[in-house]
């Protein structure tokens, strides 16, 4: 290879590696503010946003289009948590064979509108609700990029939005 080859060849894996900083800053806090809301864990939905980023690092060629890294990083993470879920479905733990409690407490349905009875309650949503909530206030994704990332139409996504936000709005409004 000549010299010219070889500074062309380092320039852009320079710009690659520019890249790919770039794009971990932007995204990682969304990333990790979905994986925790899938996870409700903040040590798993910090090793699930580090697996994406060691993805992006070694995948970064199976994005076509740039201007939609946005997207296929989350439907990655959603990807790898599907896989994880899968996972720890096979793997049989005493801690699911042990009495679960209720998540709808009674102190959680009087609790006022603070953060916690908030996080609570989008806690105490499904895995698909949840998720299509968080990613959209917390990631602000439009409808037609979170049916892209969850493989959805969009119409299921509005639907999913919708009771997702109607039964917050019912844990967070005690009935009078």
């Amino acid at each position: 290879m000549s010299s010219n080859s070889a500074d062309i060849a380092e320039a852009s894996e320079q710009d690659t590696d520019a890249w790919l900083e770039a794009v971990v800053r932007e995204h990682y806090r969304g990333l990790y503010a979905y994986a925790h809301s899938l996870t409700r864990n903040p040590a798993d939905a910090a090793d699930l946003t580090q697996q994406v980023t060691v993805i992006l690092a070694t995948r970064w060629q199976n994005i076509r289009d740039r201007s939609k890294t946005k997207a296929w990083l989350y439907t990655t993470l959603y990807r790898e948590f599907l896989k994880s879920k899968r996972r720890d479905k096979r793997m049989v733990s005493l801690d699911d064979e042990a009495v679960h409690e209720d998540p709808v407490s009674p102190a959680t349905q009087e609790a006022n509108h603070d953060g916690r009875s908030a996080v609570e309650a989008i806690h105490s949503l499904s895995e698909p609700h949840r998720s299509v909530l968080s990613l959209y206030y917390l990631d602000e994704l439009s409808y037609r990029e979170i049916a892209e990332v969850l493989d959805l139409p969009a119409g299921t996504v509005m639907s999913r939005l919708s009771r997702a936000k109607d039964a917050i709005r019912r844990r967070l409004i005690p009935a009078t």
